[in-house]
């Protein structure tokens, strides 16, 4: 019994071997290139470009790395986000049917401009580009499909000590220690998890935040389960007495009003 047993685990063990062998040697990462960054274009409007060679990482988990990655509005002076790397987690048996099964986006030290320089074409003609482009993003990604066979999916996405630059009017409020995790619960169910600080003027504000989003109904109407909201603020003259307090409660998004 204890025979089989080890012949068992033996041939498992053989079989992941000749899978990551194979995967290395057949599969080149760098034919998801522009699959991926023509993804984003679709999702999104915005362009996202991937310096270096992308390379696989085996071990613990099978994933994709990147050097220096970029998002950005065309037309915009500055970057929407960059970051020195970013790490895509993937599910290995898919890959040989032309499956691209994303588990997790990880992005580490980000920095997310979200000022008037970062705006281009999309951001300025938001209304006009999503009703406008609807239609043309499907029809460009059946095409793509129909191309190329192959499928994606993204489950999580995770976003890791990382800053904000917000510009509101003439002042800049900066986002520090952000942490973001975002999962599909199911198709229409997410789940956020997000904490940071927020520095201005030497006041600074901590706050945790989960939440679960459900957006069955979206984008007539949305639902959003503030699970637990956390948060310690500090300012000039109140450094040593810090105020806190938590809060939760569900908030409801409908488009229209109700008549």
């Amino acid at each position: 019994m204890i025979k089989k047993i080890l012949v068992i685990l033996f041939i498992l063990i053989l079989v992941i071997i000749i899978s990551i062998v194979s995967l290395i040697v057949f599969v080149d990462p760098n034919h998801f290139r522009g699959y991926i960054s023509q993804t984003v274009k679709d999702k999104t409007g915005y362009e996202l470009t991937i310096d270096g060679d992308l390379r696989w990482h085996i071990w613990p988990q099978v994933s994709i790395l990147t050097d220096a990655v970029k998002l950005s509005d065309t037309g915009a002076k500055k970057p929407l986000l960059t970051a020195d790397n970013m790490r895509l987690d993937v599910e290995l048996l898919p890959l040989f049917s032309k499956n691209l099964e994303i588990k997790n986006v990880f992005i580490k030290s980000a920095l997310i401009n979200i000022t008037d320089e970062s705006k281009g074409d999309n951001a300025k003609n938001y209304t006009q580009t999503v009703t406008s482009s609807t239609e043309e993003n499907i029809n460009t990604s059946e095409n793509k499909k129909d191309q190329t066979n192959w499928k994606f999916s993204l489950n999580k996405f995770e976003i890791a000590d990382s800053t904000v630059a917000l510009q509101n009017n003439n002042d800049l409020i900066n986002f520090r220690n952000i942490n973001l995790l975002l999962e599909q619960n199911n198709d229409k169910n997410l789940s956020i998890a997000l904490k940071g600080n927020i520095d201005k003027n030497q006041q600074d504000l901590f706050y945790s935040i989960n939440a679960n989003v459900d957006l069955t109904q979206f984008p007539e109407k949305a639902i959003i389960d503030l699970k637990k909201l956390d948060y310690t603020y500090n300012g000039i003259a109140s450094s040593e007495n810090a105020l806190k307090g938590s809060a939760t409660g569900v908030f409801n998004y409908q488009q229209s009003p109700m008549q």
